[in-house]
């Protein structure tokens, strides 16, 4: 298994597709994942610290991953591990691990929602 951050985002030149780079925490290979705009835009707020949810700041409605994420933060879970577990069609499958008490459950969920 290889530890990795989010490094940042990028743009594919040949899809005009935003690109988040996950970078070894112990190495020097990058890892892109083609995500979405919305999660892009997400993904970028979170890296950049604004806080989309401060009051006069109206954002239109909350996407699937800050409603998973509000979950987590509601019962005091920490997100601990996301492993890449399988490619398939050019798609990337994972487990999120998050521990509940002395269990652990697994979550399946898309790629593009692992960097929140």
């Amino acid at each position: 298994m290889v530890k990795v951050d989010v490094s940042g985002l990028a743009i594919d030149n040949r899809s005009n597709s935003p690109v988040v780079l996950l970078k070894e925490t112990q190495g020097d290979r990058v890892l892109p994942i083609w995500i979405g705009q919305a999660e892009a835009s997400a993904i970028a707020f979170e890296l950049s610290g604004f806080n989309f949810r401060r009051p006069g700041f109206n954002f239109r409605r909350p996407l699937t991953h800050d409603l998973f994420k509000s979950v987590l933060d509601a019962l005091e879970v920490k997100l601990t591990k996301v492993v890449i577990s399988d490619l398939i069609d050019q798609t990337f499958f994972q487990d999120r691990r998050p521990p509940f008490r002395l269990h652990h459950y697994g979550v399946e969920t898309k790629g593009s929602h692992i960097c929140r």
